[in-house]
């Protein structure tokens, strides 16, 4: 299946349980994978026959900022759901890493991933 990659997306997440990580937010990155038909695209060369990656990336890292959830999971299934709104896009993986935990052991990041496909009417 063909894919648009869009690899860390970096953005300042309204996104934890403590309330002021919320309000203050932190800093995440997002990685995407959106599958779609690529063939049209490529024979063509034009924009219209394929996904706006600037205009998506824009679009995800808006939501982060505005999110104000408490979970990744939450997160993550908001942006998963407005891939999948987009035309002909089929399945997406979306990654949410969290940069900075409140509180933590050192870590790298904590993340949540998880791979939605397009409902059956």
């Amino acid at each position: 299946m063909d894919k648009i990659c869009l690899k860390g997306l970096r953005c300042l997440a309204r996104v934890g349980v403590p309330e002021e990580e919320r309000q203050k937010g932190c800093r995440c990155e997002i990685d995407l994978e959106i599958c779609r038909d690529l063939e049209a695209a490529a024979w063509s060369d034009c924009l219209e026959n394929t996904l706006d990656y600037l205009e998506v990336s824009r679009k995800v890292i808006l939501l982060a900022e505005q999110a104000g959830c408490r979970l990744l999971e939450t997160l993550a299934e908001r942006i998963a759901g407005y891939l999948l709104s987009q035309p002909m896009v089929l399945e997406v993986r979306v990654v949410v890493k969290k940069m900075e935990i409140a509180a933590a052991p050192p870590m790298e990041y904590a993340a949540v991933d998880i791979t939605r496909g397009r409902r059956k009417s």
